[in-house]
């Protein structure tokens, strides 16, 4: 099995991308359900399982915690076990958990199913990372930038065109369809998995030592930099809970935009999410390859002062909705740099370290979202809705309330990231 690894790693050619662009379009449809659910759907799954807010964000929130958990275990696993055998045998869950959920009638089993796709989207989540740095070694920040935006398109898509299908098909309907085209792209790509690696080379052998070693983590965690890299993912997690949990809610109900509007300036904020990566990747290569730690100071700036703007805005009651869209797109544009903040981490890390130190940086990012989302929901359940009409509206002093909180939040993250350094002093 050592033998045929290192093929691989040399390999690098077009079976392996055509491989890894296979996952991408899984990684895609995970990020459908992923977004879709409770985003622009809000009020519709509301209105059909007859919930509270909080209930409803809790979709979002139980499914980051399960994915935040399942990241935990990725380090010690990605140690033991081919990363692309925990793909194989983990991506089911995923299957499962989406073919079952359109079926579910109450709450708790919709719970236990996003448990279930969060625990296949981390698995699909790792085979992206590690397999870029594994079989494209040498142009792995480009590659990881591509597989990522064709990853994040699933984010675009799960905004006004979920909400526009789902008001023509039910969204019971589209997520079954969703469900079945990931299956079927699973099932693709692991019969070629298995073609190219023969059945008595098991991919899924592991490595010597104990089952899960999680001493990896405090290696990782005794590095600062490491630290001070874990409060970059907050730039993505408010992102994503204006792109998915409570922005589209905050533009109908404050600023007064129709809710294929709202959709719209959601989806906008996605696509640019998706590009960005990609764009900062472009840039620092142009830079020569030097200028991530300035990128993730940059992105630091750039979400205090739409923080700041947002909440004094909001404290104004100006409900004109093109600062708020503007500073959405901003967040957009700056937000998601999971490239750089992977090359910040593969410098600051050894090899032996890297697949330890995603897992606990991929894993806070979730936690956050997760932890924000649900958060967003016990703020808006503090206050009493105009209930008039089948909607609920909030007012000004409910997003007051969430906007200022995340604008306390970007303090300490604006510090912390300006301790980040280029280079480390001494790489473990």
């Amino acid at each position: 099995m050592q033998n045929i690894e290192e093929k691989q790693v040399k390999d690098g050619g077009k079976f392996w991308l055509f491989f890894m662009l296979l996952v991408s379009l899984v990684y895609l449809m995970s990020n459908m359900q992923k977004s879709a659910i409770p985003g622009c759907l809000f009020d519709i799954l509301r209105a059909d399982f007859s919930a509270q807010p909080s209930q409803i964000a809790a979709f979002s929130s139980v499914f980051m915690i399960a994915y935040s958990v399942m990241q935990l275990l990725m380090g010690p696993l990605t140690a033991r076990y081919n990363p692309l055998s925990i793909t194989l045998w983990g991506t089911p869950f995923l299957c499962v958990g989406a073919v079952v959920l359109p079926f579910c009638h109450q709450l708790l089993l919709v719970y236990a199913c996003r448990a279930l796709i969060a625990i296949g989207c981390s698995c699909v989540t790792i085979s992206i990372v590690l397999g870029a740095v594994k079989f494209f070694p040498q142009s792995h920040t480009m590659k990881l930038a591509v597989f990522m935006l064709i990853g994040y398109m699933g984010n675009v898509l799960g905004g006004a065109p979920v909400l526009h299908a789902a008001n023509r098909l039910g969204w019971r309907s589209l997520m079954l369809y969703l469900a079945i085209i990931t299956t079927c792209l699973y099932l693709l790509w692991a019969v070629l998995l298995r073609w190219k690696v023969p059945r008595q080379e098991n991919p899924s052998t592991p490595s010597k030592g104990s089952l899960l070693d999680f001493s990896v983590y405090w290696q990782v965690l005794k590095n600062p930099q490491n630290v001070f890299l874990c409060s970059t993912p907050v730039f993505y997690s408010v992102f994503f809970c204006y792109a998915v949990v409570v922005g589209p809610k905050f533009l109908q109900d404050f600023c007064g935009l129709s809710g294929e509007k709202a959709g719209v300036v959601a989806s906008v904020m996605q696509f640019l999410g998706c590009i960005s990566g990609l764009l900062f990747a472009s840039v620092n290569r142009k830079l020569g390859g030097n200028s991530a730690a300035f990128l993730q100071k940059l992105s630091a700036v750039v979400f205090f002062v739409c923080q700041i703007v947002m909440t004094v805005f909001i404290c104004l009651g100006i409900h004109s909705a093109i600062p708020f869209v503007v500073s959405f797109l901003a967040f957009g544009v700056f937000a998601n740099m999971a490239p750089i903040g992977i090359s910040l981490l593969s410098r600051h890390n050894s090899e032996k370290l890297l697949g330890s130190a995603f897992s606990v940086w991929n894993s806070i990012t979730f936690a956050y979202v997760s932890l924000f989302g649900y958060a967003c929901g016990l703020i808006l359940n503090c206050f009493t809705p105009d209930a008039t009409t089948d909607v609920l509206v909030y007012g000004r002093d409910a997003y007051l309330a969430i906007f200022a909180f995340f604008c306390i939040l970007a303090i300490p993250v604006l510090l912390m990231t300006h301790c980040l350094k280029e280079f480390p002093d001494q790489k473990p």
